[in-house]
Formats: C-alpha cells, structure tokens, sequence
C-alpha cells in the first residue's frame, strides 16, 4: 500500500482571515496557511476582525470564540447581519470542544467548527471547500444577473 500523501497546496488569490485574541494560536494558523501558499491577514480580536472584513472582505474568516470584548458567536452574527458580509464562509476555530458550542456556533451562523489543536491537513480542507463554496455561490449570482439582464434586454 503507498502511504505518500499529497501536498496540498492553497490557492494565492484567495484572501483570509483569523480573529484570535491569542497570537501564538493566531500565529500558529497563520503558519499553517502560509505554508500552504495563502497570505492570512490576522486580528487580534473580534472588532478588530470585523473592521478588517468590513474595508477589505475576504474569501474565508478563521474566528475563535473566547476574546474579550466582543466572544466569536457575537463577531459571527454581526458579519452575517451584515448583507456585503453575509456569503463570506466563517470557521470557528476554538479550544472549546463541548457539542454545545458547536451548536451555538452554527446558530450564530458559522459555516465549519475546528476544535484545537487544529490538524493542519484538516485545516486546510476545510479552508479549501470553503473558499469552492463561496465561489460557487457567487458564480451562481453572477449566472442569475446575467440571466435577468438578458431577459430585460
């Protein structure tokens, strides 16, 4: 049985995010991505996060739950209160493992939940169909506005 395993490489033109108050945890991600061929722009809490997706909205965000001021499950709703925000894919990255916050994450909105330590590999999937899927879901919109535009012509 062959037991290489393929490299698995990140798409450069995709942007993203992590929000985590801890920078060794932030850090760590970061690595992670970076090796993979992504260039993570980092917050180092929930405001901050919000306010970096607001001025330049990314591909994917990365967001742990427990910081102070403002917990993930708050910066989650907001981002998908917010219409411009709303498609953008959020992984919640946290050390809390309880099915409870599980819940509560997709409740708020999260699209994937990764408990900590995060297995790179597995990161790393979960980034890449979350970058395919909001691709597909633009793609959808731009096939549905071009449609429409042709029907009015």
């Amino acid at each position: 049985m062959n037991d290489v395993k393929p490299e698995i490489s990140g798409d450069p033109a995709a942007s993203m995010h992590v929000a985590d108050d801890e920078a060794s945890s932030r850090q760590l991600l970061c690595d992670q991505l970076q090796v993979r061929g992504y260039s993570p722009i980092e917050a180092e809490d929930g405001e901050e996060g919000l306010r970096k997706a607001a001025a330049a909205p990314p591909d994917v965000i990365l967001l742990d739950i427990m910081m102070p001021a403002m917990s993930g499950f708050d910066v989650c709703r907001r981002l998908k209160a917010n219409a411009t925000l709303a498609h953008i894919p959020v992984i919640i990255v946290t050390a809390l493992r309880e099915r409870r916050e599980q819940v509560l994450a997709m409740e708020a909105g999260a699209n994937d939940f990764l408990a900590k330590p995060v297995d790179a590999r597995e990161l790393i999937f979960r980034v890449q169909n979350a970058i395919r899927s909001k691709r597909l879901l633009e793609q959808y919109q731009q096939d549905v506005q071009r449609i429409r535009a042709s029907q009015t012509e």
